[in-house]
């Protein structure tokens, strides 16, 4: 009698650290699918779900919301010219470099695609978006990233758009994020390594 309960017990405690340890594993993928490769920010995924949040947020609270549209500026030729390897290393860098400076700030810092990266900073005024962007801009010069290819300058440089919008009920959120879009556009045709707002 004494050994069945005993093994009933080794059982079910063997039955709890599975279950414990699926658990674990379930978030560990759901956290990997909510990261970027190479980078380790958050993904497209995961910025949207956090943009689609914070915008309902200040939606509802009638609050600002900043937007950093931010581009490695001559990234094509610096993979053609250093390789593929180089360029996932090179995004790497920019990443935590962009990560380092978004934890001084506030919000959230994610890979938006290909070379571009957003920056979204809940209850930001325009100030504070300049600040931010002029962080990222500072911190990915100090990196000196050697870049040879042409058109490439000296060294590796972003272009940023900063728009910052109040949104109320029926704005859309697509909007905003193509006004940040225009501003790196125009800060890429003005002639890259600034930002334009």
């Amino acid at each position: 009698m004494i050994i069945h309960k005993t093994f009933q017990r080794r059982v079910v405690q063997a039955r709890v650290r599975n279950h414990v340890a699926a658990k674990r594993q379930g978030d560990d993928l759901i956290q990997l699918s909510l990261r970027d490769r190479p980078t380790w920010l958050p993904n497209r995924r995961r910025l949207d779900a956090y943009l689609a949040g914070v915008w309902e947020k200040a939606v509802n609270d009638r609050a600002s919301l900043g937007l950093a549209m931010i581009d490695v500026d001559h990234f094509k030729a610096y993979n053609d010219h250093y390789g593929h390897a180089a360029g996932d290393d090179c995004l790497r860098r920019v990443a935590l470099a962009l990560q380092d400076v978004c934890q001084r700030g506030r919000g959230l810092v994610g890979r938006y695609g290909g070379e571009e990266f957003l920056w979204v900073t809940p209850g930001a005024d325009l100030g504070d978006a300049w600040a931010a962007a002029g962080w990222a801009l500072e911190a990915v010069r100090e990196l000196a990233i050697p870049h040879g290819a042409p058109p490439g300058g000296s060294i590796l440089t972003l272009s940023i758009g900063v728009w910052v919008c109040r949104p109320r009920p029926g704005d859309l959120l697509e909007d905003c994020v193509a006004q940040a879009d225009r501003r790196l556009f125009r800060a890429k045709s003005e002639g890259r390594d600034r930002i334009a707002g």
